[in-house]
Order: structure tokens, then C-alpha cells, then sequence
């Protein structure tokens, strides 16, 4: 269930809100070499504000490169070794089609939609 609504200041590629126990982020267009300084920074900033869960939602994200997948790779360790969590939710064909070639659908946890993400 969503909660707060209240959006943190960060990049046009990455944006967060507040949800009933953690964090929303919402990725959007194309991470690529050329973004990911901008969105990994972001995300640090994310998972350093200590939330239980953070949830990306991948709806608007179009396309993501090694370099975006090593960012969220590196997001995902920063929540387990805090005893926290990460889901992925919403993914488009394409962006599901490449996490599971590199297998990290075993890896992450991902799931259809926001609302499935903050029941689990």
C-alpha cells in the first residue's frame, strides 16, 4: 500500500517516494555508462537514509546496460549486508528478457507491481 507521497530531489532518470515501510524508487528511460555516476549516486543516497525496503519500480525504464545492472547489483548487497531488502518490480519485456540471460532473476528478487512488492 502506498503511503507518503512526498518525492526526494534526485536525478530526472531515478525518482523516490516514501511507502509504507521504505522507499519507493522509480527508474525511468535509459541507464547507461553515461548515467549511472548520476543514478548510482542516488541510490547510495536511498539505501544510507536506512529504509527497511526499497523498492524499484521499473515501469518507465526502457533500457538498462552492465554498467546500471552492476549499480543495482551493488545496491542490493548494500541492503543485505544491512539486513535489509530489495525488490524489483515492473519490468519491461526487454529489461526482464536481459536479467534473465545474466541470470539475476535468481538474484534479485522481482516481482509484477509495487503493490506485490510491499505485501511480501
Amino acid at each position: 500500500m502506498l503511503g507518503s507521497t512526498k518525492v526526494l530531489d534526485v536525478s530526472s532518470h531515478c525518482q523516490s517516494s516514501e511507502i509504507e515501510g521504505g522507499m519507493l524508487v522509480m527508474l525511468s528511460g535509459n541507464i547507461s555508462l553515461n548515467r549511472v555516476p548520476e543514478v548510482r549516486s542516488d541510490l547510495i543516497a536511498i539505501a544510507e537514509s536506512g529504509h527497511a525496503l526499497i523498492v524499484v519500480d521499473m515501469t518507465n525504464l526502457k533500457f538498462i546496460d552492465s554498467s546500471g545492472i552492476a549499480t543495482l547489483i551493488e545496491l542490493l548487497r548494500n541492503q543485505t549486508s544491512a539486513n535489509r531488502r530489495l525488490v524489483l518490480c515492473a519490468m519491461q519485456p526487454q529489461v526482464q528478457s536481459m536479467f534473465q540471460i545474466v541470470r539475476l532473476d535468481t538474484l534479485f528478487t522481482i516481482v509484477d507491481d509495487v503493490a506485490s512488492a510491499t505485501s511480501q
